[in-house]
């Protein structure tokens, strides 16, 4: 396992330290053999946009360490939090369907 900035990073799922009760968490080992073959880290600085609705999606995120905000802008301007992604959880899956 690596580190950047305090920051864990995990290589591959199976060596995962961080289990949670979300699906991706309880798939057998040899399960993961086509998902890790495509799978491709990242770690992404505090405040960064993931994506913007209405954007075409370039893939779909797995969060395995942090939180993620997930907002958008009233017609008045005002940010509105519609939920927020605990480690585990899939984003973008709708979209890339």
């Amino acid at each position: 396992m690596k580190a950047v900035h305090d920051i864990q990073i995990q290589d591959t799922c199976q060596s995962c330290e961080i289990h949670t009760n979300n699906f991706f968490c309880h798939i057998p080992a040899h399960g993961f053999d086509g998902f890790e073959s495509i799978a491709i880290t990242k770690v992404y600085p505090k405040g960064t946009m993931l994506f913007v609705e209405g954007q075409p999606a370039s893939g779909v995120y797995m969060l395995c360490q942090g939180k993620v905000k997930l907002s958008t802008c009233s017609q008045d301007g005002k940010v509105i939090i519609l939920g927020i992604v605990e480690p585990g959880d899939i984003l973008g899956l709708s979209a890339a369907l």
